[in-house]
């Protein structure tokens, strides 16, 4: 509002000004007047905020919890209008860290979201700092690389008949849609699929079913799906299904290193000369559910040697680490749980 104010004789400065009823104002520039003698005057300008928020205005796209195949994907959102002071920005903000600021009503982001997922919003501005964010935070999953699979229990033979536990360790879950067991024995025409049950912090499980022939072979590999993008598949072992593990189960010899069953539970450590691998050699008094896996020295899970049930007997599981490494092995029977280190050289 622009105001002729004239300096009356008794020091009182006056002016008329109008203002809606329906509407608070606050004066946010008021002019302190310097000394100005009797019949002088000066132009001044008087303004004044409004105390409303900009109009509401929704997120348009992606979607809340769409998926994206691409780390740097475009946002779009309403236009906030605003009748009493014009646009001055808008502000995008991405995991409630601000990121850019716009005119427009679009944006394409210039770095790498993280895959996962990722919450935004847009929060505008008039020229007099009123503000409004939008309707709603949405939230949008980046998924751009397969899932992949750690860690997965690899039978060896063994006369026990089943059901036989499969364990396996997935990286990657925020995209991951669905991780399938596939398996057969001798007898199955085809391979039997069941989807693996989530027991929390990337960890799936499902069991083969028993075995009711002898020297059955069984074949099995896994397959982790990935959310939207169907070709974004990892399989475990790698090339399944043309690649799978197997092994014999209800064994007439099995594993066991000789048909005596021990008096007591023991576990030694066997390194062959080269040290490229190690053997655990396992003594069961009695049938038993163990657990025997192995860790790098972070504590990340490498490798499930066995998890589930044997029968009494003397057992050799060998393993060869991928690399060479100082690597930690944990075994949990129901006579102990051992934690020990093991030093190998080399690798597949």
């Amino acid at each position: 509002m622009d105001k002729q104010i004239n300096n009356e004789g008794n020091d009182t400065i006056s002016s008329e000004v109008h203002l809606s009823d329906t509407l608070e104002y606050a004066v946010i520039n008021p002019l302190i007047l310097k000394r100005i003698t009797t019949g002088d005057s000066i132009p001044v300008t008087r303004r004044s905020k409004p105390y409303i928020s900009e109009e509401p205005f929704s997120l348009l796209l992606p979607s809340d919890s769409a998926h994206v195949e691409v780390q740097r994907p475009t946002f779009i959102w309403e236009s906030s209008l605003n009748s009493q002071e014009g646009l001055n920005n808008y502000e995008i903000y991405i995991n409630d860290t601000l990121r850019h600021t716009c005119l427009d009503t679009s944006w394409t982001i210039n770095y790498d979201l993280c895959e996962g997922y990722n919450d935004w919003y847009v929060i505008t501005y008039d020229s007099f700092g009123n503000s409004r964010q939008s309707n709603e935070i949405r939230t949008v999953l980046v998924d751009v690389s397969p899932s992949l699979i750690e860690a997965t229990t690899i039978w060896s033979d063994t006369n026990f008949t089943g059901p036989f536990p499969i364990h396996t360790k997935i990286k990657n879950i925020d995209v991951i849609d669905k991780v399938l067991l596939y398996f057969k024995h001798n007898n199955d025409p085809l391979w039997v699929s069941l989807e693996m049950a989530d027991s929390g912090d990337g960890r799936y499980y499902a069991e083969i079913t028993q075995s009711y022939i002898m020297n059955d072979t069984v074949k099995y590999y896994i397959i982790a799906k990935d959310i939207e993008k169907t070709e974004n598949e990892s399989t475990e072992p790698r090339g399944a299904p043309s690649n799978y593990y197997w092994f014999i189960a209800n064994s007439i010899s099995g594993i066991s290193e000789s048909d005596e069953i021990p008096e007591s539970f023991s576990l030694c450590i066997k390194n062959c000369l080269s040290r490229d691998k190690v053997t655990f050699a396992l003594a069961l008094p009695k049938n038993a559910v163990i657990s025997l896996r192995i860790s790098d020295i972070t504590g990340r899970l490498i490798d499930i040697l066995y998890s589930g049930m044997k029968s009494a007997g003397y057992y050799e599981i060998p393993w060869v680490p991928n690399v060479g490494g100082v690597y930690f092995y944990t075994l949990e029977s129901p006579w102990q749980k051992r934690i020990g280190k093991v030093v190998l050289i080399g690798g597949h």
